[in-house]
């Protein structure tokens, strides 16, 4: 990583350059980003190494390059990656860029090589560059970036008196002498001495065998002489994914669990993912909903995000990892989806038949539910039935138990999104514990235990845990005889709880001694993968 990140730090310098022309309710970020228009800060690594295609020695390092009479000296610090910008000294830049309002020049920051750019004169509105990026490739006998992998700009820059914070970056692309433009635009913090990425998402229509031609980088409301902006790379990415690798960022957070279950002679793999609250729907739904309602809907969608990428765009990432993985099933312990739109649903389905997989999976408290209509019969009635396709197992002739046997344990998911279970629920829970083999428990509310109470208090304000003393429903004898069946039976069949709903990570036995594990938010690439074996 640190020599892609080296390589980067090349390309992304001409690319920055670029960008200068022209992500129970969590905590929302201050600023979240839209369809059109995304941010994330991240501090830029400094310690980085030579790329794996630079020479041992300078001796080696240095050829010419000629392209319609320009020349550009080729040294090991040169980008090798068409998705990488650098700037370095050399005779070509005057020609390869241009623009208006600014001086530009060469200078370091440490060992790295950044472009300084200087609102000059009287002409100080709006300043901006352009890179000739098409020559810019040709001269370094690299191949431009297909359009269509255009989708964001990672710019690393930094800031000297700006008067303002917002970005517009243009691409050109080219196709048998025709162009095709987009645009983005986005904001940094002017306030702040140190490097920042900027992230500038685009969208456009796909035009097969176009190529990236030109980046144009506009400083929006300048107002004097002297605004001073650094860029010290720029990178083009083809997706979210790669956006992450690149800014150093993690699509998933796993933390990893081994669970040992006596006699077992075979070891599984599991991948446990909770609470991403998806909220898709369509502007047909949304059009189609009262006020309230599509309003819920709109500040749900805004809030579950890691700044950068909405819940439901890191869906397909969260639930393919169980194949990256290689996992036996794939855990789904509740509020997958934030509300049940027809989008949301879809989605979900779409990306659970998708996999290799198999998915089993337990309905968490807002999966079925929107705010209007909170935890009622008749969204019970209305949406449930729709989640039956989600998963696989065996239902236990109760619409909220399913289980997946196998040879020498059970993986069982329990519906208690409500905050309770039925009489049925316990009984059809109790009879697949007569079948006498180790049972790993899928919930989405956890259990209470003593030392969840102050972290969820902490958090929510209140014991979000079901049964015991002070959990929800205390007070219900089904709830209890479940509690006392799972949680206090010192020969239950039960070896572990699986549970989220809580958006924290917590990891505690229950008072028979049974673990219980609590997941934090996918939202934010949190999952757990657990490991089954013997001893």
């Amino acid at each position: 990583m640190r020599k892609y990140v080296r390589l980067m730090a090349g390309m992304l310098l001409v690319c920055m350059l670029c960008g200068l022309a022209a992500c129970n309710t969590p905590d929302t970020p201050e600023q979240q980003p839209t369809e059109s228009e995304q941010e994330l800060t991240t501090e830029t690594p400094t310690d980085q190494t030579q790329t794996e295609t630079e020479t041992e020695t300078e001796t080696e390092s240095k050829t010419e390059t000629e392209t319609e009479g320009l020349q550009i000296e080729i040294t090991p610090s040169s980008p090798t990656s068409a998705k990488l910008i650098t700037f370095y000294e050399n005779s070509a830049n005057a020609t390869l860029l241009s623009g208006k309002s600014h001086v530009y020049e060469l200078v370091f920051d440490g060992e790295d090589s950044v472009i300084k750019l200087t609102t000059d004169g009287e002409k100080v509105r709006d300043p901006n560059l352009t890179l000739d990026y098409a020559t810019y490739m040709q001269l370094l006998s690299l191949e431009p970036v297909a359009w269509d992998d255009c989708a964001y700009l990672v710019l690393t820059l930094k800031t000297e008196n700006v008067s303002a914070n917002a970005i517009e970056v243009s691409l050109v692309g080219t196709l048998d002498g025709s162009n095709y433009k987009a645009r983005s635009s986005g904001t940094y913090n002017r306030m702040s001495k140190d490097w920042q990425t900027v992230i500038l998402p685009f969208s456009k229509t796909g035009r097969e065998g176009a190529v990236l031609s030109e980046i144009r980088i506009d400083f929006a409301d300048t107002q004097k002489a002297g605004e001073t902006v650094y860029i010290k790379s720029v990178a083009i990415a083809s997706s979210q994914a790669e956006v992450l690798e690149i800014t150093g960022g993690n699509m998933y957070n796993p933390v990893n669990t081994t669970l040992i279950i006596q006699g077992l002679t075979k070891e599984y793999k599991f991948l446990q993912v909770t609470d991403l609250h998806a909220s898709a729907f369509s502007a047909e739904e949304a059009k189609a909903m009262d006020a309230n309602r599509r309003n819920y809907i709109t500040a749900r969608r805004g809030a579950f995000t890691d700044g950068f990428m909405l819940a439901e765009e890191r869906m397909p990432y969260m639930f393919g990892y169980a194949d990256e993985i290689g996992a036996d099933m794939l855990l789904l312990t509740g509020d997958i989806i934030d509300f049940p739109s027809e989008l949301n649903m879809s989605m979900m389905y779409e990306n659970i038949t998708a996999l290799k997989t198999p998915t089993l999976f337990t309905l968490g408290n807002h999966d079925w539910c929107y705010a209007d209509d909170y935890l009622t019969p008749n969204a019970a009635a209305t949406y449930i039935p729709a989640f039956n396709k989600m998963s696989v197992g065996q239902p236990a002739d109760d619409p909220y138990v399913r289980y997946v046997e196998y040879d020498e344990f059970m993986i069982v998911a329990v519906d208690n999104s409500a905050d309770y279970v039925t009489a049925s629920t316990v009984d059809k829970f109790l009879a697949l514990c007569e079948k006498g083999k180790p049972i790993i428990l899928m919930l989405h509310v956890p259990l209470h235990v003593d030392s969840l109470v102050e972290d969820s208090t902490s958090v929510w304000g209140k014991d979000l845990g079901m049964g015991g003393d002070t959990g929800f429903c205390a007070w219900n004898p089904d709830v209890q005889r479940f509690y006392a069946a799972v949680a206090e039976d010192e020969n239950s069949p039960v070896v572990a709880v699986l549970a989220g709903h809580v958006h924290f990570t917590h990891e505690d036995t229950l008072p028979n001694g049974v673990v219980q594990y609590i997941t934090s938010t996918a939202y934010t690439g949190d999952c757990r993968v657990i490991t089954v074996k013997g001893e």
